[in-house]
C-alpha cells in the first residue's frame, strides 16, 4: 500500500471515532429531551388536578350562598359545578400511573361524602330550615370534609412532584451512565485502531 492510501485510511480511522461521538451527543440529547418532556406531563397531570380541587371547593362556596339565599337557582348551579367536577376527574384519572390510582379512590370517596352532605344541607335551606341547615354545614363540610379535601390535595400534589421529579432523575441518570460506557468503548477501539494503524506504518 503506498504511502498516500495508509495516510488517507488514517484520516478515515480518525473520523470513524468522531462521527460516532457526535452520534452519541444526538442520542442524548433526544433521550434527555424525552425524560424532560416526561417530566412536564406528569406536572401537568397536577394542573389538571388544580381543576378538580377548584371545582370541589366550589361546590363549598355554592352551598354557603345557598344557606344565605343569595342564590336563586342552586340546583343548577350544582349540577354545572358537579358536570365540571367529573370532566376534570376523568382527565385526571386518565393520566395516572397504577402506582397513583389510591389517590383516585380516596378523592371518589370523599366527593361522595361531600356530594351528600351538600344535597342534604341545599334541601334544608330550600324548606326554610337554614339554621339546621348551616350547622351541618359547619359540622361536616368546613370542619371535617374540606379539611380532609385540602390535606388529601397537598398529599397529592407532594407525590406528583416527587414521583415525577425521581423518575426523571433516575432516566437521565441511566442515559449518562449508559452512554459514558459507550464513549469508554469508542475511545478503547480508537486507541487499538491507532496502535494498529501506526505498527502497519512501521513496517
Amino acid at each position: 500500500m503506498t504511502f498516500q492510501r495508509r495516510l488517507g485510511l488514517a484520516f478515515a480511522l480518525m473520523a470513524i471515532p468522531l462521527l460516532l461521538v457526535a452520534a452519541l451527543a444526538y442520542r442524548s440529547n433526544r433521550l434527555e429531551r424525552e425524560a424532560l418532556e416526561n417530566l412536564g406531563e406528569g406536572l401537568g397531570r397536577s394542573r389538571t388536578y388544580a381543576e378538580v380541587e377548584s371545582a370541589l371547593q366550589a361546590q363549598g362556596e355554592i352551598v354557603w350562598r345557598a344557606l344565605s339565599g343569595f342564590e336563586a337557582d342552586v340546583p343548577r348551579e350544582l349540577e354545572t359545578n358537579r358536570q365540571v367536577s367529573s370532566y376534570w376527574l376523568e382527565r385526571w384519572e386518565a393520566g395516572l400511573r397504577p402506582e397513583e390510582r389510591r389517590f383516585a379512590v380516596q378523592v371518589h370517596r370523599l366527593r361522595a361524602q361531600i356530594d351528600s352532605v351538600t344535597d342534604i344541607v341545599v334541601a334544608l335551606s330550600a324548606t326554610g330550615q337554614r339554621d339546621e341547615g348551616y350547622r351541618l354545614a359547619q359540622r361536616e363540610l368546613k370542619a371535617r370534609l374540606f379539611p380532609a379535601l385540602t390535606a388529601l390535595n397537598q398529599e397529592i400534589y407532594r407525590e406528583a412532584r416527587t414521583a415525577s421529579v425521581q423518575r426523571a432523575f433516575v432516566r437521565v441518570e441511566e442515559i449518562v451512565d449508559r452512554e459514558r460506557r459507550l464513549l469508554f468503548t469508542i475511545m478503547a477501539a480508537a486507541i487499538v485502531a491507532g496502535l494498529l494503524l501506526a505498527a502497519g506504518f512501521a513496517r
